[in-house]
This record gives C-alpha cells, structure tokens and sequence, in this order.
C-alpha cells in the first residue's frame, strides 16, 4: 500500500507540475519559474475541462484530462520554440528565475517533504488512513461519485449520482473541486483506494506545491537573493497553522490547495503593477494573475480574499509611489489623498462582494467567538492563532521583521499586509457580530481559515526578521571571539534557533510534558487517521464488520443505514450502496416522504403498510446498523446525530418483525429486510 501511496505522490507531482511548465515556458518564462508557477496552468485546466466534459457527456479520467492539456502545454511550447527558439526568451525582471535558482527551488521542496513526512506522514497507521471528521464524509463520498459518473465538474458535487435519486430531492449546485478532480484522476489511473489518493494529494500541496509557491514569491520580492532564499527555505515550513495545520482540522483539504497556490498569485500581481518591469513582463504576469485566480476559484474562492487580504497595502502604497514617480506636481496632499482613495475603493470593492446574493450563505455563516479579545491578540502574535502551542522562537523572527519591513518604505506594504491579516483574524476568533461577518465571513468566520492569511503573510517578515537577528548575532559573535570564530558560534546559535521551530513534543524531567506546535500537529494526525482510536465515529471493528456484512450481500444490494454510526463512510470505503450517504439531513422540503416514514418508523413495516410501500420505493433490501440502538455514550460521533430523526431504526432488535438477522457482534447487525 505504501508503494502504491509513493507512486501516486509521483502521478500527482507530474500531473500538477508538467503541462504548466510547458504552457509558461511558451509565454516566455524560464525554467525555475515555469515550474513554480505551473499548478497554476494545471489546476485550473483541469477543472474547466473537467466541467465542459460534464456538458458533453463526456467521461473524466486521467488519461482524458491530463493528456490534452499536456499537449496544449507541449503545441504551445513548440510553437514558440518554433517561431522564436529558445533563445527568444529574454530576461523576465524578476519573474523568471535562471538554472542557477534551481538548487534552492529544490531546497524549499526537499525542506517541506521532510517536515511533511515527519510530522504528519509519519504518524499515519497506513497508507489508507482518512481523518474520520464530518467534513471528510463529503469530500471523501464525492471523490466516490466522481470515479463512479466519471464527471468531475464543480457543478455535478456530492454523495449520490443521480440529484433525484433517494432518499432526497435536492438537485446539484457549484461546489469548487478541483482537488477532487485531483484525487479522482489518481484514482481512474491508479485504481486506489480513495483514501490512498487523498493522502497523495494533500502530502503533494504541503511538502512541494506550497514551499515552490513560496519560493517563486521569495525570489521576486528580494530579486533571487540567495540568502533569502535559503532562509526562506526553512521558514515556508515553519509556521505550523497553514499548511500542516489544514491536514490535522476540518478537514480543509479544498482549501490547502488553493491556498498552497497563493503565494505564486500574489507574486504574479507584483510583477503586473511592477513600476520598472517591461509591457511583456506584465502581461505575462497578468496571465499568471488571472490563471491564478481561476485555479483558486475552483480549489476555495475565499484564497482570493486572502490574496485580497494581503495585496490591499501594496496597491495603496504602489499607487502612491506611481504618484510621485510619473506626476509632475509631486504634492504630498494629492498623494496623500489618493492613498485614501485607493483605500476606498478597496472597502467599496470589499463591501459589494459582501453584499452579493451568491455570497450570502457564506458570509453570514458563522462560528462563535472562542476566546477575549486580548486572548485573540495573545495567540495571534505568539503563534499560536486557534489554541496551538505557541511558537516563540518564530514569532520573535515575524515580530523583528515587521520592525524592519515598517522602517523600509519599498517593503512597507508587508508590515501592513501582516497587520491586516491579524485584525482580521482577531476580530474573527473572539467577537460576534456585523463587524466580524463583514470582515471575516469570507472565510466562513472560520479562525482556522483566518489564520492561513496570517502564516503566508508573517513567512516573508520571518525571512527579514531571521536576517536582522543573524546580523546581530555576527556582531554579537566578533566581540566575544577572535580569528572568525564568532562567526561559526553565531551561525550555529542561529541554526539551533531556526531548527527549534520544528522541535517535537518532549518531556522536560522534573518539569513536566512539553507540547510543542509541530508536536502536536503530529499527535493530531496520529489519531484523527487511525481506526483504532476508539473515539473515531468508525473504529477499526466496525469497518471489518462492514466487511464481512457486504460479502453476504449483492453487490448492488440497496442498504438501509443509520449514517451516523460511521456507515455514511461506507460508500466511499467499500463502494456499499446504502441509502444515507451523509451525516447530516437536509431540509424535511429537500426529503421524500418515504425516507421520512424509513428513518422514523421502519421497525413498523411489519404492521405499516405505507412502511412497506416506503421501503419498496427505495428498493431497500437490507439493514446495516453499527451502533444498534442508537446509543452514542463513551464513543465517537458528529454533532450531526439527534436521536429522533432515527427512532425507526434505533428500534430494530433482533426480535422485532419483519427483519431476519444474517450477522450479529456486539452491537453491530446486519438484517434482511423479510416483510
């Protein structure tokens, strides 16, 4: 399993990096960042074909996704080959980077494979392990439906392939799934199992996708300086919120995708509104702006109001440096007062995304404050955000580099940028209110969310910080030591410093247990991914029982469940047909009325005609219970379960009429249903 597991980290990293490198080699970028911006090309190719297929009845797979767009990648890098040959790919000012970057764009990957495979990979009771959490039952059963349909559109998203099929109504909606699209590719082509496919995907955008996204920013903003880079390197991986923090809550895997794509957008903007770049320059960025703003669409649009979140500054402060580089006046109050316009427009831009109608099931979505204010602003500039250990040594770093970046007026913006992310995060995590879901809501209010916007925003103040606090010690170094010496103890201190981010979990004799940040995204991971936590909604029994329950049973057999005892996971696990294949009911308007009479009197159906009718609607012919019963005390389950949406099948024992007992242990049965 775990080869399988290797093999297909391989199809993903080919699949997302291959024909995007070829696509921005044609529009004239060089090696390194052709490939740094290439998932860009590549997730959003995916998902637009993979929705024009839908409308064409045409089946999605990997070979029928990923081989047109490599050839689009390939025609178009030939024909420019062709037309200007190789060497008519000029310099890029800074949006290109040369061979010679290559070892440190493999450096950033290297660095975020190792944190990735220690601290999460590493900790995973097998290739197949899932993070057993109520959001995963959808992203998990969509995966399922997409390689059963062989449609992978956005717009075709959930549990059941046909919209009108039981027990429910409710007809398809936009879901964003490019990540799904990815998941499902490797499955068609691999033939995986769903779960090996998902742990490939997500270790991919962690480990690789967003440390090359960082490093392509990093590059730019500092013209491929090497010392940034190599401090940089270390530092992408260094702030446990985002990207590990995604892999061990929601789960967010939607959402790490589009955000390990942000740092590549935010850097394509740069070199579009750059003052000193060439005409070609920024239009090669505008098409990496927009393709970026397409794949973050369809991976989770709220990426775009992170990018918003942290550009917001820039543009106000770019569009007064173009003020008083190009006007000849050079008044200090029309400069000023376009700052001030710019900000306005950006609030009014802000407000009118609000306030549209497709917005508003997201917007006024809200999770409630967790914690005070100044609690919110104690875990926000130690680290910490959502209730994690802090990380001190990291956040001296940002806390330095927002000092320095605030007193350099060309690096300004970042302080800013920075700053506006944790206001943003704070509001979010300890107050209610209008403010909250104006500032907040496009991220679902989500502190989680909120605090991926701040790591991708405090990793470039981490990066000037670490050089200001490196110099320092240099310094610091040649006053206590001759003959250079200093030196080697002021880089070994600072090495010690920057490896202490991403030290483990320990205990301190005589002192007590220490949690750490990655040691607890460790732990987190650990138990979320194993069946053998008992506090899981499926335990490992209940899965080798299912098993053996859908080896007694046809194929296509149709299942009455009670979805909450963690059978809803059985369709995307075993492919099982049952009936409710999410944890959560819709509306009573969106269900049948026989899935009513089902759930709630199904242990009448002896004596119930209309029972029987209801049952037959479904072509049910068997019941599976995990938790027969219905008693959740001492084990896991989602806030999704109310014992009376399911009296009916909580009452079936192994004595009530009209049910033939085929495979009982513990509390787990399985029955034919024989009236």
């Amino acid at each position: 399993m775990w080869m399988t597991f290797f093999i297909a980290c391989l199809v993903c990293l080919i699949s997302i990096y291959l024909p995007g490198s070829f696509a921005f080699g044609a529009l004239g970028f060089r090696t390194v960042a052709a490939v740094a911006y290439a998932p860009l090309f590549s997730v959003a190719a995916y998902a637009i074909l993979a929705m024009a297929y839908a409308q064409f009845g045409i089946a999605a797979s990997w070979t029928s996704l990923f081989l047109p767009v490599l050839l689009v990648g390939l025609a178009a890098f030939a024909l420019r080959v062709a037309v200007k040959g190789l060497r008519g790919r000029g310099p890029d000012n800074g949006l290109a980077g040369d061979v010679g970057e290559l070892p440190y764009l493999l450096l950033f990957a290297i660095i975020g494979a190792v944190v990735t495979g220690a601290f999460f990979v590493r900790g995973l009771d097998g290739a197949a392990s899932f993070f057993q959490a109520f959001d995963n039952g959808f992203h998990l059963s969509t995966i399922e439906t997409f390689v059963t349909t062989g449609n992978f559109s956005s717009m075709h998203t959930g549990a059941y392939a046909n919209p009108a099929e039981f027990p429910f109504l409710q007809g398809t909606s936009f879901y964003p799934a490019a990540w799904h699209c990815l998941c499902s590719m490797l499955v068609t082509l691999l033939r995986c199992d769903i779960t090996v496919a998902v742990n490939a995907v997500n270790v991919i955008c962690a480990a690789i996708v967003f440390p090359v996204s960082m490093f392509q920013l990093i590059s730019v903003l500092w013209n491929g300086q090497r010392g940034k880079l190599l401090l940089g390197a270390v530092l992408s991986s260094a702030v446990a919120a985002f990207p590990m923090g995604f892999l061990t809550f929601g789960p967010l895997y939607p959402n790490l995708l589009s955000m390990s794509l942000l740092p590549c957008v935010i850097c394509a903007f740069l070199t579009l509104t750059s003052l000193e770049g060439k005409a070609a320059d920024r239009s090669r960025g505008l098409a990496v702006f927009l393709l970026g703003l397409v794949a973050c669409a369809f991976a989770q649009p709220n990426t775009v109001f992170s990018a918003a979140v942290i550009l917001a500054p820039y543009c106000i402060l770019q569009g007064m440096r173009a003020y008083e580089r190009f006007s000849r006046t050079k008044s200090k109050k029309i400069k000023a007062l376009l700052g001030v316009t710019l900000a306005a427009v950006i609030a009014l831009i802000w407000i009118v995304c609000f306030n549209l109608p497709a917005m508003q099931g997201v917007v006024t979505f809200n999770w409630p404050k967790r914690v005070s204010i100044f609690q919110g602003i104690v875990n926000a500039l130690l680290m910490s955000f959502v209730e994690r250990p802090v990380q001190l040594a990291l956040a001296i770093l940002v806390f330095a580099g927002f000092l320095r970046t605030l007193s350099r007026r060309e690096d300004r913006w970042m302080a800013f940028a920075y700053l506006f992310s944790l206001v943003i995060f704070v509001v979010g995590i300890s107050t209610d209110g209008f403010a909250k879901q104006l500032l907040s809501g496009f991220w679902y209010t989500d502190p989680y969310r909120l605090a991926a916007t701040c790591a991708v925003a405090a990793i470039p103040l981490a990066i000037v910080g670490a050089g200001e606090i490196f110099t320092l010690l240099k310094r610091l170094g040649s006053l206590l030591f001759s003959n250079g010496e200093g030196v080697t103890v002021s880089a070994i201190c600072f090495a010690v410093v920057l490896l202490s981010i991403f030290a483990p979990s320990f205990t301190w004799q005589g002192a007590g247990h220490v949690d750490t940040a990655f040691g607890e995204v460790e732990s987190l991971a650990e138990g979320q991914n194993s069946l053998w936590n008992e506090s899981n909604v499926l335990t490992a029994n209940e899965l080798e029982f299912s098993k053996e329950a859908l080896e007694l049973i046809p194929d296509d057999a149709v299942i009455v469940n009670q979805p909450n005892d963690g059978s809803a996971f059985l369709y995307p696990l075993e492919d099982a047909n049952i009936v409710y294949r999410n944890f959560a009911l819709p509306s009573l308007e969106q269900e049948k009325d026989a899935s009513v009479l089902v759930r709630t009197k199904i242990n009448e159906i002896a004596t119930d005609p209309a029972v029987r009718d209801a049952v037959d609607e479904m072509e049910a012919e068997y019941v599976l219970l995990l938790d027969a019963g219905g008693e959740y005390e001492g084990r896991g389950w989602f806030w999704s379960y109310y014992d009376t949406q399911w009296t009916g099948l909580n009452a079936i024992t192994d004595d009530t009429p009209g049910f033939e007992l085929l495979l009982a242990r513990d509390d787990m049965r399985l029955y034919r249903i024989a009236a």
